[in-house]
């Protein structure tokens, strides 16, 4: 197996041969289990070669193998990732007893990600007949703008309420 990873990979070195655009079934395995955060050593056992070190070694060093676990990995982010990273927004921005600052941070970063406040904090009501995907960069910039402002006045605004004296 050694001896073949290293044939293979000094002719993609020479350019005797092109990455593959398709992956073996052990190489889809390799992929998934290392973008799921194992070790290349792991992600090569897991897939059934009898020289996971090895095996792993010279995978990762496959440009479309290594492109692939990037992607993989990037898909991740861009769905799972996504999830974690706005409940955990979510919690500092309503955690009480969290700073503050921590919580006009969060805020500030969702509000920004959403693409409703530009730099200058000012925004504007974007096209909402497309998806924000679709958005320019002007668009997201103001939309983030606007809400920028909005939190500035909430945060500016002064509440006058009278406190009650009647005590139970």
């Amino acid at each position: 197996m050694a001896g073949i990873s290293r044939e293979i990979e000094s002719r993609a070195e020479n350019g005797q041969i092109m990455a593959r655009s398709t992956l073996t079934d052990m190489q889809l395995v390799f992929v998934d289990v290392m973008a799921s955060g194992a070790t290349q050593t792991e992600a090569a056992r897991q897939a059934g070669y009898s020289s996971p070190g090895n095996a792993g070694y010279h995978l990762m060093r496959l440009p479309h193998i290594a492109a692939k676990v990037r992607a993989e990995i990037l898909a991740t982010i861009g769905t799972e990732g996504v999830s974690v990273a706005w409940q955990t927004l979510k919690e500092v921005m309503q955690d009480k007893k969290a700073p503050a600052a921590a919580r006009v941070a969060a805020a500030d970063k969702t509000l920004k990600v959403a693409g409703l406040l530009d730099k200058q904090g000012k925004g504007s009501a974007p096209d909402k007949s497309k998806p924000i995907s679709e958005w320019t960069v002007e668009e997201l910039e103001n939309a983030i703008g606007g809400i920028e402002r909005a939190l500035d006045n909430e945060r500016n605004t002064i509440d006058v309420t009278p406190e009650s004296t009647d005590k139970p």
